[in-house]
């Protein structure tokens, strides 16, 4: 058997590792395995080992990524790319793309009979608070891709926080529980339907309704994923009695004061009245 043919069918061990930045402090891990390739007919497969750890928001943490091929030696340069879509530090969706060699003359330096264990780190770490998935088996022959950039799609709220039962006059506010903007999305609040009556953008939502209202909430742009997330607020149009009168208890004659309603509620179209 010639050296060459040795050198194709010899199985080895790929290690790229890309570690997190030291003095982080983490909370709970998270460890997936995914197979990112295969290649029956060479014989080979790259898998991700993919260590997320959850960090807290005003301090997430690193991802970890080790690469693991098992295969023979392969003349030709390729590389598997996949992607992860994830949620950064700023609460903004994110997509990097990966590009990993794949048997070439990139991933082993020197041609060589023996097995290769590398590992090197990335230039630039980044952060993440929550993986939102994993889109791999993808491939590409000799020439890498790499690169980071924001995602097209806004991943919709889960729920809408904030009491749902007003006294008239009582201020509320509505907060939308989990998802995710795309760069540049906001979530933006309409009255009455969805897409109706805009009432104000941003997470959270302090208004007064003056009656049962139902508020809509969605990511915009919506770039496919923008459905609304409807709360309705319900205000009880029934009067509260006051709990007190606050003011001077004393006055000589001829002086003026001020007593004040303290506490209670008006109802729709009701007044305080005094005798």
């Amino acid at each position: 058997m010639s050296a060459q043919l040795r050198r194709l069918i010899l199985p080895f061990l790929f290690v790229l590792a890309v570690v997190p930045a030291l003095g982080q402090a983490y909370s709970t891990s998270t460890k997936q395995t995914r197979r990112i390739y295969t290649d029956k007919a060479n014989g080979f497969t790259l898998d991700a080992d993919i260590d997320f750890r959850d960090g807290r928001a005003s301090n997430p943490n690193k991802v970890k990524v080790k690469y693991t091929y098992n295969g023979p030696l392969l003349i030709e340069d390729r590389y598997a790319v996949w992607k992860m879509r994830y949620i950064d530090g700023a609460d903004q969706l994110q997509e990097r793309q990966f590009s990993a060699p794949v048997g070439g003359t990139e991933i082993r330096g020197v041609l060589t009979d023996a097995p290769v264990h590398q590992t090197s780190v990335i230039d630039e770490p980044f952060d993440c608070k929550q993986i939102v998935s994993i889109c791999f088996d993808l491939e590409t022959s000799r020439t890498a891709k790499t690169g980071v950039f924001a995602s097209t799609q806004s991943i919709a709220p889960d729920s809408v926080s904030g009491p749902r039962a007003l006294l008239p006059g009582q201020q509320v506010t509505l907060t939308v529980m989990g998802g995710a903007l795309a760069r540049g999305g906001a979530w933006v609040w309409y009255e009455g339907t969805c897409g109706g009556s805009r009432v104000g953008t941003g997470r959270s939502l302090t208004l007064t309704p003056t009656a049962n209202t139902t508020y809509y909430v969605r990511a915009e742009p919506q770039m496919g994923t923008g459905a609304c997330l409807a709360a309705t607020v319900r205000v009880d149009d029934r009067s509260v009695a006051p709990v007190t009168i606050t003011g001077a208890s004393q006055a000589c004659a001829g002086e003026s004061l001020t007593l004040q309603v303290a506490g209670g509620g008006l109802g729709l179209d009701a007044r305080w009245v005094w005798y």
